[in-house]
């Protein structure tokens, strides 16, 4: 498999979801509703892919940074999955998407904060950011 596998599965779960988010919010469905049903049907299929790779869910054996980490990263991936169905709901899956691709300024400015040992932070990176931006610009007005 290329390094990009993943990348590119993840683009085609990512791109297809939004336009099913966006069905149910024309439906009536409430965005919280939405973001719950969306996120238990996950669970699922994220343990059968933990047991088909035999991994063990060892929580309470990781370092209490560790747990930390993952917490926070739950608890903001929550917070902008309901944002984003909060947005489909009020606006086309066109411009949501177009604005929710903004995201790479914010990841960039943090890595450069928090993983400054860990991540390369590129001119080419950050002009390549700034051109998404700029679309999404472009999109919206």
């Amino acid at each position: 498999m290329s390094r990009y596998t993943f990348a590119l599965l993840s683009a085609v779960g990512f791109g297809v979801a939004p336009v099913l988010a966006r069905q149910g919010a024309l439906w009536g469905l409430p965005s919280i509703l939405g973001t719950t049903w969306s996120t238990l049907c996950a669970l699922p299929f994220l343990y059968l892919f933990m047991c088909v790779g035999r991994r063990r869910l060892t929580f309470t054996k990781w370092p209490r940074r560790t747990q930390a980490y993952v917490l926070g990263t739950g608890l903001c991936s929550s917070i902008g999955v309901l944002f984003y169905w909060l947005a489909l709901s009020r606006e086309s899956v066109a411009v949501v998407v177009s604005i929710n691709s903004a995201f790479p300024l914010l990841t960039i400015l943090l890595s450069a904060i928090l993983l400054r040992q860990d991540e390369r932070i590129t001119l080419r990176l950050v002009l390549g950011a700034l051109l998404v931006v700029a679309g999404v610009v472009i999109v919206t007005t």
